[in-house]
């Protein structure tokens, strides 16, 4: 379920309107409130995925902010649902994220020692099996995952839920032909709606500037959560 804002001038008559036309439209999309413009400062946009507004809001926000017109029309609505063909909600992203799936400078030698880390602790919190762990292992030595500069993405299909264990190595390790200082291994169940937005959302938020110093600074699973999904 997508989670939304519905901004317009005065947040009463056309914005109701709106919420409705979309609910009515997404069933995976949910308006948690309307809102006039001059109190879109005062929001928590924590638990929110996107921002709706028929008004320009000139000022940045968290969250991406879709602009339609105030009485719906059909391009309206292909905007909003290619947004939500190619975005990941909130909810999503904080269960693929586990306090326990998380190892902050960790100190190891390379990247066999690396995998062979996490296989471990996963295969005995019974995530994985070691059929998959030498799966990843062998499939690492020919085609690597070091798919965003310092940051390794090696992960498996699973039945069970998707999830992404995330490790921070106290010195960097060299993966293939570059080092490596993050690793998000993920577990992708295929038949969840959203598992294949994980790596694309994932590279993109890797991506932004300023992000590798950030996540140097990580020490807690609440910093990880607050950097890679309430930012």
């Amino acid at each position: 379920m997508y989670r939304a804002i519905v901004v317009c001038e005065n947040g009463v008559g056309t914005s109701s309107l709106v919420r409705m036309q979309l609910e009515a439209r997404f069933p995976s999309l949910k308006v948690k409130k309307v809102i006039p413009r001059y109190l879109i400062d005062k929001q928590d946009f924590k638990e929110i995925d996107l921002i709706i507004s028929t008004h320009h809001i000139n000022r940045n926000l968290p969250k991406e902010v879709i602009y339609v017109n105030s009485v719906l029309s059909e391009n309206d609505f292909e905007t909003v649902h290619t947004y939500l063909r190619s975005s990941i909600s909130t909810n999503y992203l904080k269960k693929l994220f586990n306090e326990e799936l998380v190892t902050i400078d960790a100190q190891l030698e390379n990247r066999e020692d690396a995998l062979q880390f996490i296989s471990n602790i996963l295969c005995g919190k019974g995530l994985m099996n070691t059929i998959d762990s030498e799966k990843i292992i062998d499939r690492e030595d020919y085609a690597s995952t070091d798919i965003v500069s310092e940051v390794a993405v090696p992960h498996f299909v699973t039945s069970k839920p998707s999830f992404i264990y995330f490790m921070k190595l106290k010195k960097p390790i060299l993966w293939s032909e570059e080092k490596v200082s993050y690793i998000f291994f993920g577990g992708i169940n295929v038949k969840e709606r959203e598992s294949k937005k994980i790596f694309p959302y994932l590279i993109k938020k890797l991506q932004q500037e300023g992000m590798k110093e950030q996540l140097a600074e990580i020490r807690t699973f609440d910093q990880l959560l607050k950097l890679l999904i309430e930012s």
